[in-house]
């Protein structure tokens, strides 16, 4: 499923989303009038008005001063309620709300979250979401096709233009299922695909999967196991065209660089054994670096950075700040004997600064043209900071 893209022309206009879902859009008319028209828009689909909060005013009570700003909730109780008798989580964004508002130039905005994003951000069946059709329906008849520009002092919003300059990334998993003379399998982590996946889904990018045998990764399988299991890896496993994608990755040594705006590395103990030592991969990192692309890195996958070099010769990492998963989080895990070298001590044997926070932290790191991200839990956020960084470098 598509993210809804109410705001704008696809085509003729600029797409503005956040990672989670937010889409903003200008509006012709001022604010009381943008608000009265989507209400309208609302109820003439048979969807109540939960409340309308003008903020302005609230502020005014208390002898402050706010742009104008008005809430609208809105939903239909007997559409929601199946939503969150099959998935309850879906309660925590029902009812439904749209934030209008007037910047500090007197251009009216218009925001709200994707109905179609929180279908999928909470897995929800597609035979289960035409309440959530129905209010995208309402969102887009008021939401028009007004060009969009970046609301003021508003971080975060991803941008594309038009349809040949989406955004393409690369993400690089392991070929390797393998854990050491263990006997037991090992390959990709699926919270490390799974969360950058969406990330960039979200954002509106294209994606593309590649691993160095081509076809379907081996998947850890204990990062399935439920306790490792999230809301987005979840997400991915209902996810049709995502596992058809998975099924079908290219091989590492049919991609290039000049395709992509930047590449990704999810993690897992596999790529210590064949990402840290293929060379298409050593020499697609590396060319990325040349082009003065900003890539990244996450948890073991830092690892495959210990052959890759400058231009000059020197290794890659020398008198870099970075991280990846912890000497001490491969202890708790019981592998240090295991796997073919640690992470973090490689990484400091190169010359680098490795940094990093207590066990399953959620930390990232950023220095030039790499990020990294210390474990699973960091590989949204890594992706995230990847995002915002693209965005920064294109303005």
């Amino acid at each position: 499923m598509k993210p809804l893209i109410a705001c704008v022309d696809r085509y003729d206009g600029v797409f503005a989303m956040t990672a989670d879902g937010l889409i903003a859009c200008t509006r012709k008319f001022g604010p009381k009038e943008t608000v009265d028209r989507l209400a309208a828009a609302v109820t003439s689909r048979g969807i109540s008005i939960m409340a309308r909060i003008d903020h302005a005013a609230a502020a005014a009570a208390v002898s402050m001063q706010l742009r104008p700003t008005e809430l609208l909730i809105f939903g239909n109780p007997r559409a929601g309620t199946p939503l969150m008798q099959a998935v309850q989580t879906v309660g925590i964004d029902l009812p439904l709300k749209a934030l209008v508002w007037q910047d500090e130039g007197g251009t009216t905005w218009l925001a709200y979250n994707d109905p179609q994003w929180l279908a999928q951000r909470h897995g929800v069946d597609a035979g289960l979401d035409r309440a959530l059709h129905a209010m995208a329906d309402s969102l887009a008849a008021v939401a028009g096709r007004q060009p969009l520009r970046q609301p003021q002092r508003n971080a975060g919003l991803y941008l594309t233009t038009r349809k040949d300059q989406l955004m393409k990334i690369l993400m690089v998993l392991t070929s390797h299922d393998k854990l050491g003379t263990t006997g037991r399998k090992t390959g990709f982590w699926l919270e490390e695909l799974a969360a950058p996946y969406y990330v960039f889904k979200d954002s509106g990018a294209q994606i593309t999967l590649a691993s160095p045998k081509g076809g379907r990764p081996p998947l850890d399988p204990k990062s399935n196991e439920p306790s490792f299991q999230t809301n987005i890896t979840r997400r991915f496993e209902k996810d049709a065209d995502a596992n058809a994608q998975l099924d079908r990755t290219a091989r590492l040594d049919s991609v290039k660089q000049e395709d992509y705006d930047t590449v990704f590395y999810p993690g897992g103990h596999g790529p210590m054994w064949d990402l840290a030592e293929d060379e298409n991969s050593i020499k697609l990192i590396e060319s990325f670096l040349a082009a003065g692309k900003t890539f990244a890195l996450v948890c073991h996958s830092s690892g495959a950075l210990r052959h890759v070099k400058t231009p000059d010769g020197k290794p890659l990492v020398e008198g870099k700040t970075v991280t990846g998963f912890t000497n001490g989080e491969e202890e708790e895990v019981g592998l240090t004997k295991v796997v073919p070298f640690l992470v973090e001590d490689e990484l400091m044997s190169l010359g680098a600064t490795f940094s990093k926070v207590k066990n399953w932290g959620v930390h990232t790191v950023a220095d030039g043209q790499l990020i990294t991200g210390q474990n699973p839990a960091s590989s949204g956020p890594a992706a995230k900071l990847l995002i915002d960084t693209l965005n920064k470098k294109a303005r």
